[in-house]
């Protein structure tokens, strides 16, 4: 087992294989230059994990306040100053000092003092296989290399990561519950409802009906980055600015390195909406999602690019991991929910650090989802 960095990255040897080239257009990049390459908001240190023959991306986190959410668990205190202020601005003086006391035992308690395994700095990340003792052995050479440092593991679902989870269980994991994902299985289409088969259709014909084209990332050149860009902040940075702000370089690399594959739809020559995808070990995410909400019915566009999405997922043949948001709409379209956990190991830290991931896992597990 090894752990590269940007000094030692000439001394990496790749596999052959599919995936392992896969992770080396993306992730070379990243180590090299730094997450900057992509990001606008996202500050961390990169590394990756040789475990046996794979390579597992990693970030590490001292600080970073401000960073995203992608690696930051001290988002929690940005995004609610962030809704005061932008919601209940009258409630800034009362609320916020409040806020800032949460925050400051935050940091006492060192929360973004972490490791993410397999972070690929996506919303929904994708595993490959891993077996308990791969899982153990990854556990104690973290915990030695990083003995101040949480070890967290994102996006662990029941439909993807089960023996992942029960894994992790065993060797001493918390898990928290995060949300909930909805999932789109291609080979259960014959199972679909009637009234889910209605949905199928009438979304892809809309796509005709309101006079849209669709596109790929062949047709795409760099002057329609900044437009895209432009439609995904839209849709995230609505909710708020620590979502991941892209680069136009993610796009110019993903598309290049044929890691990212765009589709989307257009009216007289200007793109209404895209998806960027993300396809490995059978299953396919969206980290890069957009449209122009001002654009006529602008639910229109969202179920038209629904459409699209799973059409894609079903020529694929592959699981959609849809992430959260929009569970209504996406049931009627035949996705399942599924919980999606944070596991986290704290077992070498002190017992202050470790009271805090307990009383959370406590409370977590009594809200409702």
């Amino acid at each position: 087992m090894m752990l590269y960095d940007k000094h030692s990255l000439s001394a990496l040897e790749w596999a052959q294989t599919k995936e392992e080239q896969q992770t080396r257009a993306y992730c070379e990049p990243l180590l090299r230059e730094g997450v900057s390459l992509y990001f606008k908001n996202v500050y961390t240190d990169f590394f990756l994990l040789q475990l046996d023959h794979q390579m597992i991306p990693l970030t590490v986190n001292q600080k970073e306040y401000e960073s995203s959410y992608l690696t930051s668990n001290y988002f929690l205190i940005k995004f609610l100053e962030e809704q005061i202020f932008r919601n209940f601005p009258s409630w800034n003086l009362l609320q916020l000092p409040f806020l800032k006391i949460g925050g400051g035992i935050l940091k006492l308690l060192k929360i973004n003092k972490v490791v993410n395994i397999n972070n690929w700095l996506f919303t929904t990340n994708i595993y490959s296989a891993l077996s308990d003792e791969q899982l153990d052995r990854m556990t104690t050479f973290l915990e030695k290399q990083f003995p101040d440092h949480l070890i967290m593991f994102r996006n662990l679902d029941l439909c993807t990561s089960s023996a992942k989870i029960e894994g992790l269980k065993k060797r001493g994991y918390r898990l928290i519950r995060s949300r909930h994902v909805m999932v789109y299985d291609p080979s259960q289409k014959s199972t679909f409802s009637p009234k889910v088969r209605y949905h199928h259709r009438r979304d892809r014909k809309l796509i005709e009906k309101e006079g849209y084209l669709i596109f790929r990332e062949q047709e795409l050149t760099k002057k329609d980055f900044p437009h895209l860009l432009a439609l995904h902040r839209k849709v995230y940075h609505h909710y708020t600015k620590y979502s991941p702000d892209y680069t136009e370089t993610f796009l110019e690399k993903g598309i290049q390195e044929q890691w990212l594959h765009v589709i989307g739809l257009k009216k007289q020559g200007e793109i209404h909406g895209v998806i960027g995808y993300f396809l490995r070990e059978g299953v396919m995410t969206i980290p890069f999602f957009g449209y122009d909400s001002h654009q006529g019915q602008s639910n229109h566009l969202y179920r038209m690019l629904t459409a699209l999405i799973l059409e894609e997922a079903e020529k694929q043949k592959v699981l959609l991991n849809d992430g959260s948001g929009g569970e209504a709409h996406k049931s009627y379209r035949g996705l399942k929910a599924y919980p999606e956990y944070i596991a986290i190991y704290d077992q070498h830290l002190g017992s202050f650090r470790r009271m805090f991931w307990r009383i959370a896992q406590l409370i977590i597990r009594q809200v409702n989802f």
